[in-house]
C-alpha cells in the first residue's frame, strides 16, 4: 500500500500523551506483514487506518501506540 501519510507513525509521543518522555519521538514500530499463498485466492490489502487515536473518557488513550486496522480483498 506504500507510505500513506495519515498512517505514517504508530508510536508518536508528540500526539499521544500516554508515555511521558523528555523527548519527541515519532516512529513506525507496528506493521502488518502479508505473504500471499502459492496457490488459492490471492489476498491484497484494500485499506489501512490507525485506530485508538481518540482519548477515552478518563483522558487517556487505549495505548501508547496507535493500532493498525487493515482490510483485505480476496
Amino acid at each position: 500500500m506504500g507510505k500513506q501519510e495519515h498512517c505514517r507513525y504508530t508510536w508518536d509521543t508528540k500526539a499521544n500523551s500516554n508515555k511521558t518522555v523528555p523527548y519527541v519521538s515519532r516512529c513506525r514500530f507496528d506493521r502488518i506483514f502479508l505473504r500471499s499463498a502459492k496457490t488459492g485466492p490471492k489476498v491484497t490489502p484494500e485499506h489501512m487506518a490507525l485506530v485508538g487515536m481518540e482519548k477515552l473518557d478518563c483522558g487517556r488513550y487505549t495505548s501508547d501506540h496507535w493500532g493498525i486496522y487493515c482490510t483485505f480483498n480476496t
